[in-house]
């Protein structure tokens, strides 16, 4: 539960409204942006949420 209240908070500082354009530009040119990706491969996101295979959001290791 800790760890889903930490995960979603991050989910929260980075909701913004913006158009389709704005946003492809800034995820491809900020080294910050807010891409799935980093917490998508990140276990305790896992674990916190329990994500399986199967499910939409899970992220075979490559």
């Amino acid at each position: 539960m800790l760890y889903q209240r930490f995960f979603i908070s991050i989910a929260r500082i980075w909701r913004v409204k913006s158009r389709g354009e704005y946003m492809r530009m800034y995820v491809n040119t900020n080294p910050h942006s807010s891409a799935n990706g980093p917490l998508m491969n990140f276990t305790p996101f896992y674990k916190a949420f329990i994500v399986q295979p199967g499910d939409k959001i899970y992220n075979p290791e490559s």
